[in-house]
């Protein structure tokens, strides 16, 4: 108990500290970006908004490869494959993004998705909260993130995924008012970067 309280008195004094590392340390926790998390810039560096995309459905993660192995006379031929289980999702992303994209980004990114995923029955009672509820069932929010950036790859928004820098994902259940599932996807570049 003791630690614990010391842990707090020293976070409360590194908190109202003048130190130059400690207001580095407080602006880490007290400006957010647009998706609501606070991330920690090098001195000078600015992210300007690319774009801001809206996409409707039901999504869906990234699926792992599959292998099976057939033989083949007397040998053993191994084959990977993707199961194509969230293709009509990528079409969904590559079709929204289509409106917004129109030049290939080469630059260290930073990206915000937000996943809404259709309120359960079980979620819709008097008693249950009315706005969005977090999502903590499967898909993985790195597997649902890793869907959206290889979709923008494919469609030639993004040379390649490596060049995400910066990445806050978040998954939840919708409104109770009607709000619709999908994704919100905000990209952004390093200020001075040539796209």
């Amino acid at each position: 108990m003791l630690v614990l309280s010391r842990q707090r008195d020293e976070t409360a004094l590194l908190f109202n500290s003048p130190d130059p590392a400690a207001q580095a340390y407080r602006d880490v926790w007290t400006n957010p970006t647009p998706a609501g998390f606070a991330f920690k810039d090098a001195p000078g560096h600015r992210w300007i908004k690319v774009t801001s995309l809206r996409v409707y459905g039901i999504p869906k993660g990234q699926p792992r490869p599959r292998a099976f192995a057939r033989q083949m006379g007397n040998k053993f031929v191994a084959r990977v494959y993707d199961a194509g289980t969230a293709e009509a999702w990528k079409g969904e992303i590559a079709t929204a993004a289509g409106k917004e994209f129109d030049v290939l980004l080469d630059c260290p990114l930073r990206v915000c998705i937000t996943f809404l995923f259709p309120r359960p029955k079980c979620l819709m009672r008097r008693k249950d909260p009315e706005g969005r509820i977090p999502h903590t069932a499967k898909p993985d929010v790195d597997n649902l993130s890793k869907a959206v950036l290889d979709c923008l790859v494919r469609i030639g928004f993004l040379r390649d995924d490596s060049l995400v820098c910066q990445s806050y994902s978040e998954k939840y259940f919708v409104c109770k008012d009607g709000e619709k599932p999908g994704a919100h996807v905000e990209v952004f570049r390093l200020e001075g970067a040539n796209a």
